[in-house]
Formats: structure tokens, C-alpha cells, sequence
């Protein structure tokens, strides 16, 4: 894919008056309002279908009853920023090089809503609330615009340096803090991971007991029926974004803990408010999702933090030590993994190698997983971190280079007595001891220089999968291999940060890992601008594979087993 930069129309370019976000948040309808963005943000894709399609939106369908003279303005202001055919008929004009309609401005949005009391606002007219709302829209993309120009302004220099264009390029990645993938994508990872999750806590009594706490907080009695209200949110978010409590009565507990209660902030917060809570209450009966993605992920991964914070009363950070080490890097990877290679390969999680008896093991430095196809081996350095809320909203670049660093690279001052590598400094450190034979005790092979290492790192948080992160890390990775010896180093392949619903999601079709590595790396070598420093994700998802892989029960049998959902 070439990567296209597009121009965002702004504020200015179509009115010339100086209004504010707050004065015309004021003048707002806040329901209908939300009512509108929610649509906006669930049919986007369709929006953007044809190269014309938006700008028909806006002024068709958004703005129908405004003054023609405004959308005028808008279709001339399309017009004069896009690339125009020979002949230069509005109809025949492509207008995919310009937009005004995108994710992050719409959350964004959603956010500033969700933050006001609707009972405060006097119902407006129809058509002065449509043209309120794409006003506000503006603003608001006006506002993410000043956020990446201070990320031009640092790093869009005429003599930058390879080091600055990756910054750069991870600093624009990280103004759009939204992974852009297909709905679909996000469904069954979430769920495959549910399921191990609660199998996982059957295992563990008295974190259950803390979880079944938490479900009488909801007002719900099991995880079967938590799961079952889930998933018809979301069955029926496919179809519409409003619902009536009337038509599903059954779902009444489960919607009022997930509704917004009015307690949210303006301020920008990497949407984190929108994320604990994805439905807004419009009235006694009805109500509104916000956006579909942050539902699904109600399955699992802000069900996660959600019972994190729950379990800190009692078990402080023993509940996400035990997540970390027994679940992620035992449970979870096991799973995963047979969802992608079955019983092929040889595998051994870090827990399985420990469990020889070998003197000095505990020293040795060992993966969180180890495959090998014949010559083949990949190491797994799985990281369960994020990247902290704090920085990427204060868009604090120096503080976010050093925590990239000391988290995945160098270790801090602060944590220099307790001499642990970090990520890239063990995946060396693997290679080097399987080179040398030290791994014999669990896969002795003959010949350890016909080995091709493949080192990976394995991540949970999608900021990692953004534009330039496997770009930076790679480059801390290569100064580590730099003095490792010429023979040596040609069998070490890239580093690749892949994110564990990847695995997941595309299952089989990552069977033949190394060669859809070798074609990653190789796609990157033979490209320029945004497109070097595209991930290892979005490399999957919008360059390798389309559409989405059939579901065969047989890869993910071993999730379903024993599970909370019945079996057939």
C-alpha cells in the first residue's frame, strides 16, 4: 500500500467567525448531538466509500436543511484542496485526498458530550443543531491538528536524521491513538480471550470469589450470563446504535453499568472515559452506543481493568503479578499459539522449561516461548506494558522516548540494583544461549549454526503496533547484535513486534510464520515515507491478508473446551 497523506479541511477554511468549542457546546442539543456522532462513528466506513462519498454525506444527508451557501462553501473548499480531473466536474472529482470525517475527531468529540449534563440544554432546532455539531467538529479536528504540527515542528526538519524521521513518524502514530482495523476484527479475539480468562479463574478460588464481587456490583449472578449480555449488545450494535430497554428487559443491569454517569471530563484523555463506558442513557427507556469497538472490548480487555481495580482493595498488586506471570505467559500463550500452529512445531513455554531439574537454570535466561520448525526457531518476549496515559496525552516526547527505552531496552537509574534486561537485551541473550547450546537440556539440537533465529516481541497494548514503534526497537535491537559475530548476526532475523490477537484472529494463516516475517521485513526494505513504518499488524491486515479467515472449529477447540459456553 502507498500511503496517502490527506488533507483535513479545518475550521477557518470554510467560516470565518472565531468560535469556541465551549460557546458552542452550549448551544448545543447534547442527545441529539451524541445521537448523530454515534451514527457517524458506527457507518464511517461507508461514509468513505467512494471517492465522493463523504462530501455527499455532509452536505445530502448532515447538513440537508443548512443554508445552501454554507455547503457551497464546504464542496468549494473540497474542491480547492483536492486533485481534480480534467474536467473538473464535481461528480467526476476525487476527493479522496481531502476529509473531514474521522475516527479520533469523532471520540473526541463523543468525549466533550459525554461530559455535559443533558439537562441543562434547551432542545434546539434540528437544522441549527446539525450545522452546532459539524462546527464542533472542526474545532475539534483543529484542535488533534495542533497536536501533530507540534510533532512536525520538532521533527519535520530539512536535516533530519534516520533516528528523527522515526520519531517523527512514532509521534504522528501516536496523535492517532486508534488502531484502524475492521469491526470484525475485534470480535473473536476478545472473546477467545474471555473464555480462557474465566476458565483461568476457576483455577485460582480466590480471585473467583473476587470476581464473582465484582458481577454482584453489576447485579449479575455468573459469568454466563455477563458474557451472554455482552454479546447481545453487541449482535445488536451491528444492527443499530440505539436500543429500548423495553425490547431487551434482560440487559437492564448490564447497560446501566456500562452507561456514562455524567462523570466524565472534557479534557483530553486518550478517550479513556468513552473506553469504561461505551453506552450513554438518553432517557428512561432508551439508550445509545457509542462506539462498537470499545463495547466488544467489555468482553476482555477493559473487563481486565475493570477487575483490576476491583481486586487492588484486597489483593493490592498480587492480581496483576498473577495475571502477568500465570495467565499471559502461561495460559493465554499456550492457547494462542496452538490457535496458529496446532500440534505442529516443537513448543515450550518458559514455565514447562523450568520445570527441568538443571542447576543453574534460574540464572540461564530463558524465553516466555520457544518454537522451532526444523532450523527455524522463534523466541517470544512477551510484554504485557503500556505505555503510560499520562505522556502520550501530554504528547511529552523526551518522557516517552525514555519510557520506551527503560521499558523495553536499558534499565533505569531507578532499577539499576536490580540488574534485570529489559525486552531486546534478553531476546539477545536467548540467542546467544541457544547459539552456544545452552538450551540443550530441553531441545537438544545438533547443529546449533544452522539455526535461523526469528526474535520476537509479543505485546498486548496496540500503542506498540502503531506507525514507527517496531521501527525504533528494531534499531535498539540492531546496536545490540552489533557486536555479536558476522556468521552469527546473518542468521538473526529482524526484530518483529507482533500483538497477541494477531495470532488470534488470523490463527492458521500464520502457520508459516518465518515466511510471512521474511515478507514483512522485506515490504519495509522496499519502501519510503509512512509505509517503512508500518506495523507488523497493519502489515497483516491491509497489505497481506483480505478479508477476514474462516472460522474452523478445530483450531480453536481447545478454547472452546471446557468453557463457559455450552457445548454442542
Amino acid at each position: 500500500m502507498d500511503t496517502k497523506l490527506i488533507t483535513r479541511l479545518s475550521y477557518e477554511h470554510i467560516f470565518n467567525d472565531n468560535e469556541s468549542i465551549q460557546n458552542l457546546i452550549k448551544k448545543a442539543d447534547v442527545l441529539k448531538s451524541l445521537e448523530v456522532l454515534a451514527l457517524i462513528n458506527k457507518y464511517e466506513y461507508k461514509i468513505h466509500r467512494n471517492s465522493n462519498s463523504e462530501v455527499r454525506f455532509i452536505v445530502q444527508e448532515w447538513l440537508k436543511d443548512v443554508d445552501e451557501s454554507i455547503k457551497k462553501k464546504i464542496v468549494v473548499s473540497f474542491l480547492k484542496f483536492s486533485e481534480k480531473n480534467k474536467k473538473g466536474i464535481v461528480n467526476n472529482t476525487d476527493f479522496t485526498s481531502v476529509s473531514i470525517i474521522n475516527r479520533i475527531s469523532t471520540l473526541r468529540l463523543l468525549e466533550i458530550f459525554s461530559s455535559n449534563s443533558p439537562n441543562d440544554i434547551v432542545v434546539k432546532d434540528e437544522k441549527d443543531n446539525a450545522l452546532i455539531v459539524f462546527k464542533l467538529y472542526l474545532l475539534v479536528s483543529d484542535e488533534i491538528s495542533k497536536r501533530q504540527d507540534k510533532v512536525f515542528r520538532k521533527y519535520f526538519v530539512n536535516k533530519r536524521t534516520s533516528i528523527d524521521e522515526i520519531h517523527f513518524h512514532l509521534f504522528f502514530g501516536l496523535t492517532h491513538p486508534i488502531i484502524n482495523s475492521s469491526q470484525s476484527k475485534w470480535l473473536t479475539p476478545e472473546i477467545f480471550k474471555f473464555l480462557l480468562f474465566e476458565k483461568w479463574l476457576r483455577t485460582m478460588p480466590h480471585y473467583y470469589s473476587m470476581s464473582e464481587d465484582y458481577l454482584k456490583q453489576i447485579g449479575l449472578n455468573s459469568w454466563y450470563e455477563y458474557f451472554s449480555d455482552v454479546f447481545s449488545l453487541s449482535r445488536i450494535n451491528t444492527e443499530s446504535h440505539r436500543l429500548s430497554i423495553k425490547d431487551y428487559p434482560v440487559l437492564s443491569k448490564v447497560l446501566n453499568y456500562f452507561t456514562s454517569k455524567n462523570d466524565f471530563s472534557p479534557q483530553w484523555s486518550e478517550f479513556l472515559n468513552l473506553k469504561k463506558r461505551p453506552i450513554i442513557k438518553l432517557n428512561e427507556n432508551d439508550y445509545l452506543i457509542l462506539d462498537f469497538e470499545f463495547l466488544l472490548n467489555k468482553f476482555f480487555t477493559s473487563l481486565y481493568h475493570d477487575l483490576l481495580n476491583h481486586s487492588k482493595s484486597k489483593f493490592g498488586n498480587k492480581f496483576s503479578q498473577d495475571y502477568n506471570s500465570l495467565f499471559i505467559e502461561d495460559v493465554l500463550l499456550h492457547n494462542t499459539f496452538k490457535c496458529a500452529f496446532g500440534n505442529s512445531y516443537i513448543k515450550h513455554s518458559e514455565i514447562e522449561i523450568k520445570q527441568h531439574n538443571v542447576k543453574g537454570i534460574q540464572s540461564l535466561g530463558l524465553p516466555d516461548y520457544y518454537i522451532r520448525n526444523g532450523n527455524k526457531v522463534f523466541l517470544f518476549e512477551c510484554k504485557n506494558s503500556f505505555i503510560s496515559h499520562a505522556n502520550k496525552i501530554d504528547l511529552n516526547t523526551e518522557a516517552l522516548l525514555e519510557e520506551i527505552e527503560t521499558k523495553f531496552y536499558r534499565i533505569s537509574e531507578s532499577e539499576s540494583n536490580k540488574k534485570k534486561d529489559k525486552a531486546i537485551k534478553q531476546l539477545v541473550k536467548y540467542i546467544l544461549n541457544l547459539h552456544q547450546n545452552k538450551y540443550a537440556f530441553f531441545d537438544n539440537i545438533k547443529n546449533t549454526n544452522n539455526i535461523v533465529f526469528y526474535p520476537i516481541l509479543l505485546v498486548t497494548d496496540y500503542t506498540l503496533c502503531s506507525l514507527g514503534f517496531n521501527k525504533l526497537l528494531n534499531t535498539y535491537f540492531e546496536k545490540e547484535i552489533e557486536s555479536i559475530n558476522h556468521q552469527l548476526k546473518g542468521k538473526i532475523k529482524p526484530l518483529t513486534i507482533i500483538h497477541i490477537d494477531d495470532f488470534l484472529f488470523h490463527r492458521d494463516r500464520l502457520k508459516k510464520l518465518d515466511g510471512i516475517i521474511i515478507k514483512y521485513h522485506n515490504y519495509l526494505k522496499n519502501r519510503n515515507g509512512f509505509d517503512v513504518m508500518v506495523s507488523f499488524t497493519d502489515y497483516l491486515d491491509n497489505i497481506l491478508f483480505d478479508g477476514n479467515p474462516p472460522l474452523k472449529k478445530k483450531s480453536v477447540e481447545h478454547i472452546l473446551e471446557n468453557s463457559l459456553l455450552p457445548s454442542e
